[in-house]
């Protein structure tokens, strides 16, 4: 596992690559659709400034010996993407809308503030409780992961919309991969009615960030982490891109089998499933 200070030097890195590519875009391609659906690239650059600001004051809360939610944030505990859905739609159009050109100039500052805030931190900072509206109050060493995730995601949403092949980052990718149990299975997941027994999924990893990930579904909640000697109903093998494309919502796991960049052992229809259980699957 990487430091946090490592990860707040691969952050850097991919915001100042990010910074240069929207340097260079015209003002058409500012207008064009991202991969995120109802928001164009100028929407898109606005909510990751929003972002940015948003993890700067959950930092400085954190500093001042607070871990609540502030600024109308809801409270700590589970919290579903499909209710945030709507109002971050609205948020980053309406910002979108009040800068106009002045979008990457919020986004440069916003990050670079981030960035400046996280570089002070070390040692004993990492382990302050830190608020993060759908983990509840845990140390504040998970903030930097989550700054590479949403750099290295959205940054795929504007590249893919402009380019014909685009990739993430490799250096992206173990934060990416380690934000996925830690969090993102938990906010797209979408509870239905217990299961006896459990559908238990099986991700084998290979390339940078090789490690294998069980995704246990009860129905009614979702449980991801380490592998371990539990039979699984089906096995999942692919590059760590992939895996975070298909758990980010990016990559239809129909497409990735179809393609040959998922290979199934098992029940293929289970498979096939997997991404069902959650919101925009």
């Amino acid at each position: 596992m990487e430091s946090p200070e490592t990860r707040v030097r691969i952050a850097e890195k991919e915001s100042g690559r990010l910074k240069e590519y929207l340097a260079s875009l015209s003002e058409e391609d500012w207008n064009k659709p991202s991969a995120c659906q109802r928001w164009t690239v100028r929407d898109l650059v606005a909510h990751m400034a929003w972002v940015a600001e948003s993890y700067t004051n959950r930092i400085r809360q954190s500093l001042r010996g607070e871990a609540v939610p502030a600024d109308g944030s809801p409270p700590t505990g589970p919290i579903l993407a499909a209710d945030f859905a709507d109002p971050n739609v609205d948020t980053a159009v309406s910002r979108s809308n009040s800068l106009g050109v002045g979008v990457l100039a919020d986004f440069v500052a916003q990050n670079d503030e981030l960035i400046r805030m996280m570089k002070i931190l070390s040692g004993d900072d990492w382990d302050l409780p830190h608020y993060y509206a759908s983990l509840g109050t845990v140390p504040m060493r998970y903030r930097p992961d989550l700054w590479v995730s949403e750099l290295a995601m959205h940054g795929w949403d504007i590249r893919s919309r402009l380019e014909p092949k685009a990739h993430l980052s490799s250096v992206t990718l173990p934060a990416c991969a380690d934000v996925v149990p830690g969090q993102l299975m938990h906010f797209l997941f979408n509870p239905r009615a217990p299961l006896e027994p459990p559908l238990r999924h099986r991700w084998r990893l290979s390339g940078v960030g090789v490690r294998e990930v069980d995704v246990v579904i009860f129905g009614d909640r979702v449980e991801v982490g380490p592998s371990n000697d539990a039979s699984v109903d089906v096995a999942l093998n692919s590059d760590t891109e992939t895996y975070v494309m298909v758990s980010w919502q990016r990559l239809g796991m129909g497409q990735a089998v179809a393609s040959g960049l998922v290979s199934v052992e098992g029940d293929e229809e289970l498979a096939s499933e997997l991404m069902g259980w959650f919101w925009g699957g």
